[in-house]
């Protein structure tokens, strides 16, 4: 039986073992604890039942729906005895407003006569989701220009140089320098080939696999700029003889090879 506007229904497992309640409105979660419910026989001069119940969680979706708005009550063993009628009282319960609801809410129930006061309390497990990782790929470890922009307002990327997305770069451009703009001066301590990364692979119609450079990376001395050294793959123009020397920021020799893309990749953590 329900007594109240607070509740909305009620229900007892056979074995009484726990009390299930459902509630007109969402419940704030801090309200929802042990001192809320009291338990006492429904008698002309009421026994209360001393400590009936489990400890409530309300954080656990097993003993709370905030959605369904159900409560699950677990009652501990050898505290009730059979054929009573009892009747549970509810006070102090909030609406997720804050809003204390002013009247006591009473449920009474009667335990069955066959009713086995020695049970073992088993609590619901937590629901947990099954997960299935992909491990052969790993994702986020690098944040994009975009999302180091918005991550963080006061420090960010404001401009490259070549402009990111350029579709053709000459082989001979800027000697083979990239400079990279940020907003404030990053820290030293990120200006190393384990937080910047440049990638180049074939452009083709098959499968190619990013490959590494071995850059050399400074900062300028007076601007927040950071200059990425690629290094020389052959004379520029053409010459006779292939260079077998790698040379870098050199005029006369070729950087950005043809029939390949590049790209830049900055570790989430770098930062002024």
């Amino acid at each position: 039986m329900v007594a109240s506007t607070l509740v909305q229904a009620v229900s007892i497992d056979d074995e009484v073992t726990y009390i299930r309640l459902k509630f007109f409105k969402t419940l704030l979660f801090g309200s929802i604890k042990n001192e809320a419910f009291t338990l006492a026989t429904n008698d002309a001069t009421p026994i209360a039942v001393n400590d009936p119940f489990e400890t409530i969680d309300p954080t656990n979706p097993s003993q709370y729906n905030s959605i369904a708005r159900d409560l699950f009550i677990f009652l501990k063993p050898n505290k009730l005895a059979a054929s009573t009628t009892y009747v549970l009282t509810i006070n102090g319960l909030q609406d997720a407003n804050g809003v204390t609801f002013v009247s006591d809410s009473t449920v009474s129930f009667t335990t069955p006569a066959a009713y086995d006061t020695d049970y073992e309390t088993a609590l619901p497990a937590e629901e947990q989701p099954v997960q299935v990782k992909d491990l052969s790929i790993k994702r986020n470890i690098y944040k994009s220009v975009t999302e180091l922009t918005n991550a963080n307002i006061n420090f960010y990327i404001e401009s490259t140089d070549p402009v990111t997305g350029e579709w053709y770069i000459e082989p001979n451009y800027n000697n083979g320098r990239i400079t990279v703009k940020f907003s404030k001066v990053p820290s030293a301590s990120f200006l190393n080939t384990r937080y910047i990364t440049v990638q180049r692979k074939p452009i083709q119609r098959n499968i190619a696999r990013w490959e590494s450079l071995d850059v050399k990376i400074s900062l300028d001395t007076d601007e927040p700029w950071v200059y990425i050294d690629i290094p020389s793959y052959d004379f520029y123009p053409e010459a006779a003889t292939p260079s077998t020397t790698t040379v870098y920021t050199t005029a006369g020799y070729g950087y950005f090879e043809e029939g390949y893309k590049y790209r830049i990749i900055l570790s989430k953590s770098v930062g002024a």
